[in-house]
């Protein structure tokens, strides 16, 4: 079979036709019409980024997101200057802890002062008098000079603040907190830290990609906003309506001004998770604290993962599903816990992972949705009776499944679409090809499907917690020499229910001497023989022996 690579967008790996129109008479394409590819490599050009409540094409295409502080007037200012240093650590330390801890997005434990000549940071960090602004995510590339981001590291000091939002370059951005009381001066560090918090984790949404919850459809109002989710194709709901979003301007005054510590809501952990999927985490703290360790989906237990015992808060990704036990009971998480109960706080014998898509009503994966394991569904056998028959709008799938969905139910050429999900995910539906649209609609096709079938893919990682670059991979035998040379770079493979996965540093495992090979039914990192080593890999469905 044709192996092809595809680059996915920064925010999403669109629903594909795959059609070559180079070759498009080529047989192996016109299977790729109903199927996905083979092989699909999960970074890629920011272009074509779609959107969830966030602003379009705006995601990050790498994980690691530099950020740097650019000096001000009150720098070396001996009253100033300190209480602006004492904030510069607050800021850091809150991103760090919250956004950097829910998702594969990672930032550096010092930002360095923007003048350092090593290279152009994403994110560039001004003063401002009164509250401040953030570009929205890449957008930041717009400007060649001078903050990206501006946050008034002093604490507000007037009885009244004022909306300054449309003041960042080029009007975009946004953010602010529309009300300040006049006591958060710096006379009061303990509600100045809580203040600056606050508006930094919102600002660093924006900066992210995301916009504000209050833009969102369904939302309820709570202040005198004008901003509003428009037609123009520049942002789109993403899941339901939060309010409980640190992106709601109501809840970030309500957490700015009370006594608790601002912290990301479940539904913004979903959200961040949606743009830049990873896999299950595992604190040892309550409100994901201490150093966290991965998870993929497949069976783990005491005996594998000790750290089991340790447990307290855990993050889960859009479409996975951790089925937690103790040695007499046992529940099932679709959504991060910032604590667990008592009964499974530190108290956790085992852990089932798996892998779930999402199929939804409307775009945005919102009105009725429904998920699916891996298989076959046809609505006149019932098997869409959630989301209901010609009613999908938009598709989720997580990292190791791939979905398709077909006008009839009999796949043909012409009346499927197909999408792997990746590092990115996967939103709205579209077809191509032609120009990319955020629904069914751009191709008439809106609430056609009367078949779904998810189906299991292998995803190999460069790193060992399941981050850097990552392929999805379908079943079959991949080799460095046939064209598959990120094999080279691979030390760490999800493998989802349904599939096996064994990876050899030779390509061919009959060979004398015989190379090493390893076989992986569940997600985990590769024997440290086989990291940055591999030559062959085989993904397969496992044989089960008849009793």
């Amino acid at each position: 079979m044709l192996k092809l690579l595809l680059a996915s967008s920064v925010l999403a790996l669109p629903l594909v036709a795959c059609v070559d129109t180079d070759d498009a008479a080529d047989p192996d394409l016109e299977l790729l019409e109903i199927e996905p590819p083979a092989e699909v490599r999960l970074d890629g050009d920011p272009a074509d980024a779609l959107f969830g409540v966030h602003e379009y094409g705006t995601g990050w295409d790498h994980e690691w997101i530099e950020v740097c502080w650019e000096d001000s007037a009150y720098s070396n200012d001996p009253v100033k200057g300190p209480l602006m240093a004492e904030a510069r650590q607050w800021v850091n330390e809150a991103v760090r802890t919250e956004w950097g801890r829910v998702s594969k997005l990672k930032f550096l434990e010092i930002w360095p002062s923007c003048d350092s000549p090593w290279n152009q940071p994403d994110i560039r960090i001004g003063h401002h008098e009164v509250d401040g602004w953030s570009m929205h995510g890449t957008e930041a590339r717009a400007l060649a000079t001078g903050p990206t981001m501006a946050i008034n590291l002093l604490g507000p000091a007037a009885s009244t603040c004022v909306d300054t939002g449309s003041g960042s370059p080029g009007g975009g951005g946004g953010g602010y907190i529309p009300m300040c009381n006049g006591t958060l001066l710096g006379a009061d560090p303990a509600s100045r830290q809580n203040w600056t918090e606050a508006l930094s984790l919102h600002l660093f949404g924006y900066a992210l990609g995301l916009r504000k919850e209050d833009v969102h459809p369904d939302a309820v109002a709570c202040s005198s906003l004008s901003e509003t989710l428009d037609g123009n194709g520049d942002g789109e709901a993403l899941w339901a309506f939060d309010t409980t979003s640190l992106m709601r301007s109501c809840r970030m005054v309500q957490l700015a001004y009370g006594a608790a510590r601002p912290t990301l809501s479940a539904g913004d952990i979903q959200s961040i998770n949606s743009l830049y999927p990873g896999v299950v985490r595992m604190f040892p703290n309550d409100e994901l604290g201490g150093t966290s360790w991965p998870l993929g989906p497949g069976y783990h237990d005491r005996v594998s993962h000790p750290n089991l015992a340790t447990v307290s808060s855990i993050v889960i990704p859009p479409g996975f599903r951790a089925k937690l036990c103790t040695s007499s009971v046992c529940t099932t998480y679709t959504s991060t816990r910032r604590a667990l109960t008592a009964t499974y706080n530190n108290n956790i014998q085992n852990v089932e992972i798996t892998v779930w898509a999402n199929v939804a009503e409307k775009k945005g994966f919102l009105g009725a949705n429904q998920w699916f394991t891996p298989g076959t569904y046809k609505a006149s056998q019932g098997q869409l009776a959630i989301v209901g028959n010609n009613a999908a709008s938009s598709a989720w799938v997580a990292p190791g499944q791939a979905i398709t969905l077909c006008d009839g139910e009999t796949p043909s050429l012409l009346s499927c679409i197909s999408a792997v999900g990746g590092t990115f995910g996967v939103p709205a539906l579209l077809k191509l090809p032609g120009t990319p649209q955020n629904q069914f609609a751009g191709f008439a096709m809106d609430n056609l499907a009367s078949y779904v079938k998810v189906a299991p893919r292998v995803v190999t990682y460069s790193s060992t917690d399941f981050a850097g670059a990552s392929y999805s991979v379908a079943e079959g035998v991949y080799k460095v020499s046939t064209g598959s040379t990120y094999l080279g770079q691979v030390r760490a493979l999800l493998v989802p229910a349904g599939l096996e996965a064994e990876v050899c540093n030779g390509e061919n495992p009959l060979s004398f001497p015989r190379p090493t090979c390893q076989t992986l039914t569940e997600s985990g990192p590769l024997s440290a023989a086989l990291q940055s080593n591999v030559k062959r890999l085989e993904v397969r469905v496992p044989l089960v022996n008849a009793p």
